[in-house]
């Protein structure tokens, strides 16, 4: 009987020993697999990190190697310039002009635009201004011809010269002839005075493009259109 005893309680804690050990592995396989999960979502943390620092990183490279002009501060430190001012887009066919009908934005930003030009030459009068751009129509002869307008409706005598000979264009905005022009006065088939209309504007006058030629470049860069500009610097 004590024999059989002693087996029934070594069976038993064989069997207890048993169901330990399996309950200890369960327990074992449950912290490896929270481990590796843990693990698992650390590596992720770390790709994900690291994929959002090279986002900054690329966004600044991007930003840093960008050269564009977007705002009025661009202007100032891209291009070393003194910033005038802002004209805002006029959607439409035709020029906006203000001597007729514009928005009220449209024609305040002109009149600061007068007011900056003014200001500019406290110290020496702004006799010449050119308005120029790198591409074509973005607004060039519109820009010119309302500040024209804006400092010939301000008091100064202005004369309006579209140096644009390829596409001339301000007769056309003034209703005005261009049987010649600023290429015929260059190669000085008229003088100055001759060239040069009179606008609907008080105090505006207009020299056109002129007629067609096949060099402007050439007569643009020339001494006798030096010569020419300082010409009208004597009278406007």
């Amino acid at each position: 009987m004590v024999a059989k005893r002693a087996i029934d309680v070594g069976l038993k804690h064989s069997e207890r020993s048993v169901d330990l050990i399996n309950r200890t592995g369960e327990i074992v396989d449950r912290l490896n697999f929270l481990f590796t999960e843990d693990r698992s979502g650390l590596r992720e943390a770390k790709f994900g990190i690291a994929h959002a620092g090279m986002g900054i990183a690329a966004a600044f490279g991007i930003d840093y190697l960008d050269d564009t002009v977007k705002t009025p501060e661009d202007v100032t430190w891209r291009l070393h310039l003194d910033f005038l001012g802002l004209v805002p887009k006029v959607d439409g066919d035709r020029h906006p002009l203000l001597s007729g009908p514009v928005p009220h934005d449209f024609g305040e930003s002109f009149r600061a635009l007068r007011t900056a030009l003014v200001a500019t030459g406290v110290s020496e009068p702004t006799h010449l201004l050119a308005v120029t751009s790198t591409q074509p129509l973005e607004g060039k002869t519109t820009t010119a011809v309302n500040v024209a307008l804006s400092l010939a409706i301000g008091g100064a005598r202005v004369l309006l010269i579209d140096a644009d000979l390829r596409r001339p264009g301000q007769h056309k905005i003034f209703e005005m002839a261009n049987e010649y022009g600023l290429s015929d006065a260059i190669e000085g088939k008229l003088p100055l005075h001759r060239a040069v209309q009179a606008t609907s504007v008080a105090n505006l006058d207009l020299l056109t493009g002129g007629n067609d030629i096949n060099n402007p470049a050439e007569l643009l860069s020339s001494r006798a259109f030096s010569e020419l500009v300082q010409e009208a610097r004597g009278i406007y």
